[in-house]
């Protein structure tokens, strides 16, 4: 076997075991992959067939090989790392490289890794299934991806001829690539499976990868699910202060979290009188006319599984002519900003009271005067002193005429 750097003065190397493969070798085209060598086989570097009669020093960098005077043997299945170095003389240039052997047998070898690559863990056949936890039916249904690895550790070339499954139930799978695809030896190919789950309850699937790899004509990947129903999260909105004689939205859908919202239909039903859950509908409309007066919204949000959850806030209604802060910003603890809406341009006053019967300026700090005026986006912000949630009470703004 004649392995070439690339330069005039080749560095020849000579096969011990009859059946070493390939055939010939050189530096310069194989640098860049993996050669493929018979377990057991050698190689030898001869000095005197060496055209510069100088020969290059091999080193085992890594992998299950031995050296002995100038002959490797390649002992075990694996990657074997081996540099050949020459130094420079005034005659014979240096020569350094380095060279990727895969010591495997004479056909196809298949090693499946759970992974998008050859680093990942090897599955070895018939074990315990890839468990993918518990899975919310939403996220079952969409598919959930599984990058598995096939690397082939022989010397032949591998052929994935298909990928099917048996003992399925309640699962199925789609792969990419779909078509059959040839693995040299040496080389890998990543296949994506995507599971995806159609009911609750424990489900399993077996998928078999066919190769022409005698030992594994069917190589077995066993996943398992539990899919289960997660009960919606309720939420009403927060607490909040609303004008007198002015209707109010209730949007319980903008609020409430649920997993499986995307695919199956929640059904909201609301208690705004205290006389049970019959106000149908996530939106609702509902006006107070008297400042100081409250209500509490309850909320009642079920799947349908029948899983429910409850959830309510407390509306409180101001003066007519009172605006209440459209937004709390919480910068820190001792730093809220309350944010008014209001005409741009215009000037307003921002006053707390704990019973909206008196009312007084102490609360708000106004780093420009007593009267703030509102932004062209028709916001204007203050700052409160200390923190907003500690204080039972009101914040108004009032434009001034």
């Amino acid at each position: 076997v004649n392995i070439s750097a690339g330069r005039p003065y080749p560095v020849p190397l000579y096969r011990v075991a009859p059946d070493y493969f390939p055939q010939s070798l050189s530096f310069l085209e194989n640098r860049a992959r993996t050669v493929p060598v018979l377990v057991d086989s050698t190689l030898r570097a001869g000095a005197r067939e060496c055209s510069s009669g100088m020969p290059p020093e091999i080193t085992i960098v890594s992998g299950p090989a031995t050296l002995t005077d100038d002959v490797i043997l390649f002992t075990a299945p694996g990657p074997v790392e081996v540099t050949f170095t020459r130094p420079r003389d005034n005659t014979w240039s240096a020569l350094d490289e380095r060279v990727t052997f895969l010591a495997g047998p004479p056909r196809p070898e298949l090693s499946v890794h759970d992974g998008p690559n050859a680093e990942s863990p090897p599955l070895v056949p018939n074990t315990t299934p890839i468990r993918l936890s518990n899975r919310p039916r939403s996220v079952a249904l969409e598919g959930e991806s599984r990058a598995i690895t096939l690397l082939n550790t022989g010397t032949e070339p591998l052929l994935l001829t298909g990928v099917t499954s048996e003992s399925g139930s309640g699962m199925s799978f789609t792969t990419a690539p779909v078509t059959a695809a040839a693995i040299a030896p040496g080389d890998s190919l990543r296949l994506d499976l995507t599971l995806r789950a159609r009911e609750y309850g424990y489900h399993t699937l077996t998928v078999l990868l066919h190769t022409n790899d005698e030992d594994e004509p069917a190589f077995p990947i066993p996943f398992s699910v539990f899919v289960v129903n997660t009960p919606p999260v309720a939420s009403a909105g927060p607490d909040r202060i609303v004008p007198a004689g002015r209707p109010i939205r209730l949007d319980a859908e903008f609020f409430t979290d649920d997993a499986e919202k995307a695919t199956d239909p929640l059904e909201y039903m609301w208690d705004l009188d205290g006389g049970g859950f019959t106000r149908e509908g996530a939106e609702q409309f509902v006006t107070l006319t008297k400042p100081g007066q409250t209500l509490t919204a309850r909320l009642r949000v079920r799947d349908a599984d029948g899983e429910e959850s409850l959830a309510a806030c407390v509306l409180t209604a101001c003066p007519p002519d009172m605006i209440p802060p459209a937004a709390i910003l919480r910068k820190s603890a001792n730093d809220i900003q309350l944010v008014f809406p209001g005409e741009p341009g215009g000037r307003y006053n921002v006053q707390f009271s704990s019973d909206m019967k008196a009312w007084g300026n102490q609360q708000p700090r106004r780093p420009d005067g007593e009267w703030l005026t509102c932004g062209e986006d028709g916001f204007f912000a203050v700052r409160t002193e200390g923190s907003y949630d500690s204080r039972r009470g009101f914040f108004r703004a009032r434009r001034r005429e």
